[in-house]
């Protein structure tokens, strides 16, 4: 969804209850999410599209899950790209940090997950994870990575299409999750 739609929708939702908002680099909408919350954050007590009254809210009371390119993979790649999500969220932190596919015939989602650990560490992010990886990835990922993923997110439509790798997942004993967009698909017609 263009950053434009995010704005107004984020805003919308933060009105009906959401908190928990998910975006990604890849999606070209972190700016418009950023000004989607920053309309809402302390803006005092107001009323949403019922007409009830909803108090101000704060950073803290809102979740923001953004992820990693495949173009941004490697640790001093998925560092910068940190840094630019940051500058586009308008934000000091966020809540979880992904990468967004393993990549695997590139090899680098171990040096990817390496920055996200360093950002854990520095407090730039509160929890860790990645998404869209099969158990085999997984596995390989544990022999190196020293804080276990938070979350596997893993799209609905995409686990018939992954045969199975939800399934998978839950017999390694990593967690996982799921997400719906919002909007529509890049390319859907």
């Amino acid at each position: 969804m263009p950053a434009a739609d995010a704005e107004g929708l984020v805003a919308t939702a933060l009105a009906a209850g959401y908190r928990h908002f998910d975006t990604a680099a890849m999606y070209g909408n972190e700016t418009g999410v950023a000004r989607g919350i920053s309309s809402r954050l302390d803006a005092g007590t107001g009323s949403g599209g019922s007409g009830e009254l909803f108090p101000s809210l704060t950073r803290e009371d809102v979740f923001i899950t953004t992820k990693v390119w495949n173009d941004h993979h490697g640790y001093d790649a998925t560092l910068r790209a940190f840094d630019d999500s940051m500058v586009n969220l308008g934000l000091d932190y966020v809540d979880m940090y992904l990468i967004h596919w393993p990549c695997p015939r590139r090899g680098l989602f171990p040096d990817t997950y390496r920055a996200l650990e360093t950002l854990y560490r520095e407090g730039r992010v509160r929890a860790i994870g990645v998404s869209n990886f099969q158990a085999v990835h997984l596995d390989r990922l544990l022999q190196s990575a020293e804080v276990v993923p938070a979350v596997n997110q893993i799209e609905p439509a995409s686990l018939a299409a992954a045969g199975g790798t939800a399934q998978q997942a839950r017999g390694t004993g990593h967690p996982d999750g799921s997400v719906e967009p919002a909007g529509p698909r890049p390319g859907a017609g």
